[in-house]
């Protein structure tokens, strides 16, 4: 099911202000957390709530920035 925009711009946002926390880039926290290259794209599309993304992403965030 997918997740209503305004959660996703809300969560989109505690990650940004996470990640900024930790003084990590976009490229940084993509590779990090998710094991992903080249991930600026993608977070950035989750940190302006504009990515549905699984609940198992969310997780990785969440754990990787103490949330």
């Amino acid at each position: 099911p997918n997740v209503a925009q305004t959660d996703l711009v809300t969560f989109g946002a505690a990650v940004r202000h996470a990640r900024s926390l930790k003084g990590l880039t976009l490229d940084q926290l993509g590779h990090q957390a998710l094991g992903r290259d080249n991930a600026k794209s993608f977070v950035s599309q989750i940190e302006h709530g504009k990515r549905q993304i699984s609940a198992r992403t969310a997780g990785r965030l969440i754990t990787f920035l103490d949330m």
